[in-house]
């Protein structure tokens, strides 16, 4: 019978990861990505198709820093996940566990 462990973790590798996320959420994070150039209701002119299209650039601004704002979250999150894991997988190889209460 073999007394090497069934599973192998590389808890460096996880971490890089998660470091890897944490920095995309800081990316993402609102307000590292600079003010949006102003644009008003006039911009491109009076016409009814040229304020169709500020309007719309105005909404899909809005709609790209609530997407970005969610993934800052969202890669964090799982960054801050991943760290918890291979802290865990680090104190099972220790063997520091007591097992269920």
């Amino acid at each position: 019978m073999s007394t090497e462990p069934d599973l192998q973790v590389d808890t460096d590798w996880i971490r890089r990861a998660a470091a890897t996320l944490q920095r995309t959420g800081e990316q993402f994070s609102p307000g590292t990505g600079g003010p949006l150039p102003s644009v008003g209701s006039y911009s491109l002119g009076t016409s009814a198709a040229a304020i169709e299209v500020v309007e719309l650039v105005i909404r899909r601004g809005s709609q790209a820093r609530d997407a970005a704002s969610a993934l800052a979250v969202i890669a964090t999150t799982i960054g801050d996940n991943l760290l918890r894991t291979a802290s865990q997988f680090e104190h099972l190889e220790t063997g520091l566990t007591r097992g269920p209460r």
